[in-house]
């Protein structure tokens, strides 16, 4: 059903404006990827009329309807371009998504007549005929850059940097995570951590230092799926102020005139600020469409995309590992088309508080991630936070051993596409959601 949805708004969309079916001309290689044989029918003869250079139109659509003895479906083609669909504008992710599943269905389809025929054919002849259906599902054209034009390119971002005029990372002011993580436009960062960690904070402390440092350069559009954006205004306040959120709240606290003026006076500071929320629920294609509408915006900074986080984005299939993998792809792409840097929260399983981790002091692992390992296998980096302090069993071994664990916060990161890996220690007042190398 959702499938079906999906195919009919691509044909809508082809249909109503020139340049979606021109990018839908490009893109959809075959008509194999509608599985609805209606839509599959009315995409051949917008492919058909094409090919004979002309436009699409009612007329047009009718007369080959009628000659091709469709007649009956003239009715429902109306139908379909003048009805409403979910999400009309996520209409290239719908159109992602089915070539996904057409390629995942020629795989499966490959690897049965692999299993079919394992005793008749010889590898070889398996072999050639499985890399001959890879091929075709990889026949997409690309673009062609010619070495001497890329190197140009090269050169002249080279020069801009060297004289100023470009900067290629963002600094947090926090000197080894910055020469670690290395911070740039074009990546995807997956953030794990257990429930009650300190992702949220991590990102509003991380946030607020890449705009003081560079309030002109970045763009930031948060998807706040766990904390919402009142909550998150609360933090940012918090780590200005140094009051807790309970304070904030009026838990056993009452603001001075003092501290109430000086959050009104934060108004101005805050008034321009280069961060946007979505607090409303969310799936995948929402997310990219919204991002790269966001960068578009924002051309000339770096958009830098926040999900808060993976666990929350609404499933569009039933099978969860599947719906990750596809995710994960999804976000992939996102990152190459906007060319931001798109950090995604999430959370890691029990077994990393299990008994059997207690002797590493339950410090997580990339094995720890939930779910399917395709997003960390995309990701540029994946980093692993720790608050040995949430611990009691930890605080209280520390202590016998005069050992002091507490305002302590472990920033691994433990993988890195682009450089070294590291494990930085950082201090922690994460009621103020302040982490720092220095001490604070």
């Amino acid at each position: 059903m959702i499938n079906t949805e999906y195919e009919y708004n691509i044909i809508k969309q082809a249909f109503t404006d020139k340049e979606k079916f021109l990018f839908c001309i490009e893109k959809i290689r075959t008509p194999d990827i509608f599985t609805d044989q209606i839509a599959k029918l009315y995409w051949r003869i917008f492919r058909m009329i094409y090919e004979e250079g002309m436009g699409l139109s009612y007329s047009k659509i009718e007369d080959v309807l009628r000659v091709t003895q469709n007649e009956s479906l003239i009715g429902h083609f109306r139908q379909v371009i003048e009805s409403s669909y979910n999400e009309e504008h996520e209409w290239q992710y719908h159109m992602f998504y089915l070539d996904e599943q057409y390629r995942k269905g020629i795989m499966l389809e490959m690897a049965s007549t692999i299993q079919r025929n394992i005793s008749k054919m010889s590898s070889k002849e398996l072999l050639e005929a499985s890399n001959q259906a890879l091929k075709e599902l990889n026949s997409e054209e690309v673009e062609a850059v010619e070495f001497s034009k890329a190197y140009r390119q090269t050169l002249n971002q080279i020069k801009l940097v060297q004289e100023g005029k470009a900067n290629t990372l963002l600094l947090t002011g926090n000197k080894r995570f910055d020469e670690v993580a290395s911070l740039s436009a074009k990546k995807l960062i997956t953030i794990a951590a257990q429930k009650k960690i300190g992702k949220s904070r991590f990102m509003v402390d991380l946030m607020q230092r890449l705009v003081a440092n560079h309030p002109k350069e970045v763009a930031i559009q948060w998807f706040s799926l766990e904390m919402k954006s009142e909550e998150l205004i609360r933090c940012f306040i918090s780590r200005m102020m140094d009051l807790t959120d309970k304070q904030l709240m009026g838990k056993g606290y009452k603001l001075s005139d003092f501290e109430l003026s000086h959050i009104e006076s934060l108004m101005k500071y805050f008034d321009k600020y280069p961060i946007e929320f979505i607090d409303e629920g969310v799936n995948v294609f929402n997310i990219c469409s919204k991002f790269e509408r966001f960068a578009e915006r924002h051309a000339g900074k770096i958009p830098i995309c926040v999900i808060d986080n993976l666990g929350l984005i609404q499933p569009h299939i039933k099978d969860a590992i599947a719906c990750d993998d596809d995710m994960a792809r999804m976000l992939k792409t996102c990152r190459d088309n906007t060319g931001g840097i798109i950090f995604v929260l999430h959370h890691l399983t029990k077994e990393s508080e299990s008994k059997w981790n207690k002797e590493t002091g339950y410090e997580p692992r990339t094995t720890h991630i939930r779910g399917s390992s395709r997003i960390a296998d995309f990701s540029n980096q994946v980093i692993l936070l720790h608050r040995p302090d949430h611990y009691k069993d930890l605080v209280e071994e520390a202590k016998a051993q005069k050992v002091d664990i507490s305002g302590k916060f472990v920033v691994n990161i433990a993988e890195n596409r682009d450089g070294e890996s590291d494990r930085i220690v950082m201090n922690h007042k994460i009621q103020f959601c302040k982490f720092s190398e220095e001490t604070i």
